[in-house]
């Protein structure tokens, strides 16, 4: 059997990644499955990155008990997971509604020191906003801050979700985290969510407090004035 480490195993073992990948995406996720089993049969051992693909295959085919199975296949042959098979395998359960283990989970990465950026924090807020959580959601939003995380467009956007009571909690939290950056990456996230009334009220009440728009929060008003004069936020 080659050695997992040899440089051959490793060109190998990243084409077959690599072709495997290449099922998926064309949702030809039975012969990406049929290709990983021949893994094995060339003489090679499993690797984590071959696990990576073939588990973000399943999720995103919606083949939610399989990826379950084969995760928990990967740990019993002594496979540590990376950073990044966690973030496929959080994401992947939050898709599936399954939160309770997806926060029972994130928990647990917390405790092991896993979730030092904002991407963990992101898939989590966004698998408890669309699971209707949004208590839990507004909390760790708070949390990003309080682990002097930036939250990025991302991070607010997953949390719109076309829900009042959620937009409110953002506000909430603007009102407690009063910086331009947190503004503007907000109010640009109400305006590629389509919430222009909103994004009109936060940068009124930007201006209030002193702080003004950037260039990339102007760029997308303007954008939305050039293709549509006659917004609900445009007056003539």
């Amino acid at each position: 059997m080659l050695s997992e480490g040899g440089a051959a195993a490793i060109v190998i073992i990243a084409t077959l990644a690599s072709l495997i990948n290449g099922y998926c995406k064309k949702q030809r996720i039975d012969k990406g499955m049929h290709l990983f089993k021949e893994v094995p049969c060339r003489g090679l051992n499993y690797r984590t990155i071959t696990y990576n693909t073939i588990l973000h295959g399943l999720f995103e085919n919606g083949r939610f008990a399989a990826a379950r199975e084969l995760f928990h296949e990967m740990l019993a042959k002594g496979l540590i997971p990376s950073l990044y098979t966690c973030y496929i395998f959080l994401d992947g359960i939050c898709k599936n509604r399954e939160i309770v283990e997806a926060f029972s989970m994130f928990q647990a990465m917390k405790n092991d020191k896993l979730c030092y950026d904002v991407a963990c924090y992101n898939i989590i807020i966004d698998g408890t906003s669309k699971g209707g959580k949004i208590e839990i959601a507004r909390k760790l939003l708070v949390e990003v801050y309080s682990n002097r995380l930036q939250p990025d467009v991302h991070t607010y956007t997953v949390c719109l979700m076309k829900r009042k009571s959620c937009s409110e909690e953002l506000k909430n939290v603007v009102n407690c985290v009063q910086n331009d950056v947190t503004y503007n990456v907000i109010v640009q996230g109400f305006l590629k969510g389509s919430h222009c009334y909103e994004a009109l009220l936060l940068m009124e009440e930007m201006v209030k407090r002193g702080f003004l728009a950037d260039a990339s929060t102007i760029s997308m008003l303007v954008d939305i004035y050039t293709c549509n004069k006659r917004s609900r936020f445009y007056t003539p």
